[in-house]
């Protein structure tokens, strides 16, 4: 599936006041969202991801886990096919049973706008990237991130948390794509690895890229 700001002179104090104000709040926003972020990590959950085209006809679903300790985090597809997604010390790796092939390569710019990318993202590559606001939600506390310019590639987020638990990420994607996922089966208390899998230890594999 899955890529991721001036001052005017001011002479009077009321205005003076309303800019801060105004400020302030984009801040509070995004500090809002990098806290609740940070609350689910450690944080381990199941997921099911769901592709609609711009018709919002279905085209493809999938399921798997998704864990994240630090800056560290593992996307595990199980089905429609296996596919292990791991991003730690600037590198992601992509690991491919059906074909035995590992791909190791550093991550770039693109990785932070893509959702993998904002779960482990600062507030400052946020800032960079999107503006923050927060909109209404039946339950619990959602916030709109719409891409800052005008790139169509750039997609738009909607992040809601529930119980302060991360529980859905919708993305409006490239031609009208609508692609959701949701977490369930949620967890922030862990020890040890979150899967035990080490992808540099994997043995008969094709290895593209550095280790």
């Amino acid at each position: 599936m899955v890529a991721v700001k001036s001052w005017l002179p001011v002479t009077s104090g009321l205005a003076t006041l309303a800019l801060a104000s105004v400020l302030n709040a984009g801040v509070t926003t995004v500090d809002n969202l990098v806290s609740l972020l940070r609350t689910n990590n450690p944080y381990f959950a199941s997921y099911q991801q769901i592709i609609k085209d711009v018709n919002g006809v279905i085209i493809e679903e999938s399921q798997g886990q998704v864990g994240i300790r630090g800056e560290e985090l593992r996307w595990i597809t199980n089905q429609p096919f296996e596919q292990v997604i791991i991003v730690s010390d600037g590198k992601i790796s992509i690991y491919d049973p059906d074909i035995a092939q590992v791909i190791h390569r550093k991550i770039e710019e693109s990785f932070y706008i893509n959702p993998m990318g904002l779960l482990v993202a600062k507030n400052t590559d946020i800032l960079s990237k999107f503006n923050v606001r927060t909109i209404d939600a039946d339950v619990g506390l959602s916030f709109s991130l719409t891409p800052i310019g005008a790139d169509p590639i750039m997609p738009a987020f909607i992040i809601s948390f529930e119980n302060d638990f991360l529980k859905e990420i919708n993305i409006s994607g490239e031609f009208g794509q609508q692609i959701g996922i949701k977490f369930y089966q949620s967890s922030t208390d862990i020890e040890g690895d979150v899967f035990g899998l080490n992808l540099k230890a994997l043995e008969n594999v094709d290895v593209i890229g550095e280790r």
